[in-house]
């Protein structure tokens, strides 16, 4: 039987948002978490601006790309609550917290906690890291599900106990695999009355959270704008706080502020990082036009209708599927991770089989033996691709026939 379903609601996309984008019209696309969609109009920016790149790439590349990143990062840092020469852009999060993990200053014997939720790409880097030097990368156990933000701080706090030469926080703003928005004020306040460095993963909060990374008060912090903000794939960027920016070296050595008049040099921190060689600059210079986009279609308030769709859609799923929560309510967040507690496929195969046979696409996976679905509501969705997931999970028997079979 059919789950049951919500009628239309405010927060839907009307077909003239919903053709600002490229996504297509068979699938139902829950999935903006892991690379965002980008819009046409911010798409024909870049266009236009590879179209310039590629008539003279001398005069694009040379002449005038130095003075465009300083107009794209003006308004990137409105974005970030920081202050143009504080960020870098990249290419992308785990590009920029690469190059921070490879410069950090870090005694030998430094312990690094590093929860259980952080993703896959950043803890391998890690385990890189620690194998190139000596470094202790100590594991912290967020327990599902996740019953408070104290919990959270709890859990920190002991993986911290017993002494190390020093310490680093590494957490996510927001955790990728279980949408977990972490407590940063109370990690920050437990971090700073330890006498411990903080590293910050914000993948997923710019253009999600309302964000002040002067008054955050960590070293570094890097994030991605292809996401919430929804710019070209391959723009992300790095911020660094003064004492940071004194000791960050990029990832690759070019020509640096050698290539550049002396009155046109910006600093180690944006002549070293700004320029790693040839390359496309476009997704950086089209942040403006996301920016734009954002503010024409009065994105955030579109935005906070769906976190409140996806709240009541959630309680709608417990009640009538048996999914369960594994953290407590946010209302900031338009992503949510709940577990299937009975379901028969493996992550993967639940994955593909929705995608193959629902067109359905959102995200699966397996964290402490359970089985999670995290979803992405973003104003281009509509009531109609909630339902085909909730259909999908009934056909595949991946929610409790006892749920499906009496609602």
């Amino acid at each position: 039987m059919a789950a049951e379903h919500y009628p239309r609601r405010d927060w839907e996309a009307s077909d003239e948002l919903r053709d600002q984008f490229l996504l297509d019209p068979q699938v139902a696309f829950l999935n903006h978490g892991s690379f965002g969609a980008c819009p046409r109009p911010v798409l024909a920016r870049q266009g236009e601006l590879r179209t310039e790149l590629e008539r003279e790439p001398v005069s694009f590349l040379h002449r005038s790309l130095p003075a465009r990143l300083r107009e794209a990062r003006e308004i990137l840092s409105l974005e970030l609550g920081c202050q143009a020469h504080e960020v870098v852009f990249t290419s992308n999060v785990t590009t920029a917290l690469n190059a921070v993990l490879r410069s950090l200053p870090l005694q030998a014997g430094a312990r690094v906690l590093v929860a259980d939720h952080e993703y896959g790409a950043l803890v391998r880097a890690w385990q890189a890291e620690a194998a190139r030097r000596p470094l202790q990368i100590v594991g912290v156990h967020l327990a599902l599900p996740v019953e408070s933000p104290a919990a959270v701080v709890d859990a920190f706090a002991r993986a911290g106990e017993g002494e190390a030469p020093e310490t680093l926080l590494f957490v996510s703003h927001i955790t990728s695999s279980t949408a977990l928005r972490l407590p940063m004020a109370e990690l920050l306040a437990l971090a700073a009355q330890r006498g411990w460095r903080v590293l910050v993963d914000g993948a997923h909060a710019p253009g999600h959270l309302p964000l002040r990374l002067m008054e955050l008060g960590v070293e570094a912090y890097g994030g991605n704008c292809h996401k919430w903000l929804m710019a070209p794939k391959g723009c992300g960027f790095l911020y660094a706080d003064l004492e940071a920016r004194q000791w960050l070296r990029p990832l690759v050595t070019s020509w640096g502020a050698t290539n550049r008049p002396e009155a046109e040099r910006q600093g180690a921190f944006l002549d070293e990082l700004e320029w790693s060689g040839t390359m496309d600059p476009t997704p950086w210079l089209s942040l403006p036009a996301a920016v734009a986009f954002r503010k024409r279609w009065e994105w955030e308030s579109r935005a906070a209708l769906c976190r409140q769709r996806l709240q009541e859609w959630g309680e709608h799923c417990q009640e009538t599927l048996g999914l369960r929560r594994i953290s407590p309510v946010d209302s900031s967040l338009q992503m949510l991770a709940l577990e299937l507690p009975n379901c028969p496929l493996a992550a993967a195969d639940l994955h593909h089989r929705l995608f193959e046979e629902h067109g359905v696409e959102v995200p699966t996976m397996e964290l402490q033996g359970r089985t999670l679905l995290r979803v992405s509501l973003s104003p281009y969705n509509r009531e109609a691709d909630l339902r085909r997931l909730e259909n999908g999970l009934v056909a595949l028997g991946a929610v409790s026939s006892t749920f499906s079979n009496s609602h």
